[in-house]
């Protein structure tokens, strides 16, 4: 083992091929130089500490160019998968930071930010998406809108598992935070067909059934999900209606004859969604 010229660093030479660095004053290690293919005989500094030289049994002299200077981006490079799963950390590390590294842990911000609006953390879900923006001006998204968006997705998830009060909130508070937002036909129908069919709230989801038909009058699936909701609130002329227009829109067969039954009890006044019905279809 030898001193560095200043006295602030040791480096010793080791069996297991490597040359280590240590803090003289702390003892703490700096730095492994890994290269050697066998043990390690001999090592030292030049005059100015910034070269290192070491002898191996491997037969060969390696120079190693060292200083604090090489040292930053080497410990930054080590990290590098690290500082990129953890955007909070390489915000604070910005001996770190460069475009590259930047751009790749935008996208982790990006997730982090969709988790924070799905939680209901609007204001951190917008410092997340905004921050992905300044580290990548590339991306394409409008924090708010994003942040919006997000709730919508939320909104879907919670109607599925039976939550409808709140399915609903999540809806109303996109469109709060974004009122520009334009929410598909088809995020409106998921609202419509799972709170009516899955839940039987179909009151309550009407107006995401509406919604979704005006966006798409002439998609039969969209018009056959309101039919069932309508039906289920008592308008059988409004389930009519829509249930013909999916009878005429779909190639299926077996669903024409299945929709042409529901219009037959229907015109006759008759609710063909029992509780009988339901216990069926969900055996």
């Amino acid at each position: 083992m030898v001193f560095s010229p200043d006295g602030k660093t040791i480096a010793s030479a080791s069996r297991d091929g490597t040359v280590k660095l240590w803090n003289a004053e702390n003892r703490n290690l700096i730095d492994t130089l890994e290269g050697h293919k066998n043990s390690v005989l001999s090592v030292v500094f030049s005059p100015d500490s910034k070269t290192i030289a070491s002898a191996s049994t491997d037969k060969t002299v390696r120079l190693w160019n060292w200083n604090f200077d090489n040292l930053i981006p080497r410990g930054c490079n080590k990290l590098e998968d690290y500082l990129i799963n953890s955007p909070d950390k390489l915000q604070d590390l910005k001996i770190c930071q460069n475009q590259e590294i930047l751009t790749a842990a935008a996208s982790t911000l990006v997730e982090e930010g969709e988790s924070s609006a799905e939680n209901g953390n609007f204001e951190e879900a917008v410092e997340k998406f905004s921050q992905a923006k300044e580290w990548n001006p590339e991306l394409d998204i409008n924090p708010e809108a994003k942040a919006a968006i997000a709730f919508v997705g939320e909104g879907k998830k919670l109607v599925r598992d039976g939550e409808v009060k709140e399915a609903i909130a999540a809806y109303n508070k996109a469109l709060k935070i974004n009122p520009d937002l334009q929410i598909s036909a088809e995020d409106w129908r998921s609202l419509c067909w799972d709170g009516s069919f899955l839940h039987k709230h179909a009151k309550d989801v009407m107006f995401a059934c509406n919604k979704a038909v005006a966006l798409e009058p002439e998609n039969g699936l969209i018009r056959n999900n309101r039919g069932f909701a309508r039906a289920l609130i008592g308008d059988y002329k409004g389930a009519v209606e829509d249930f013909e227009v999916f009878v005429k829109w779909t190639d299926d067969d077996e669903a024409k004859s299945r929709n042409q039954r529901y219009l037959d009890d229907l015109r006759k006044g008759k609710n063909p969604f029992t509780a009988e019905w339901f216990e069926q279809r969900w055996r």
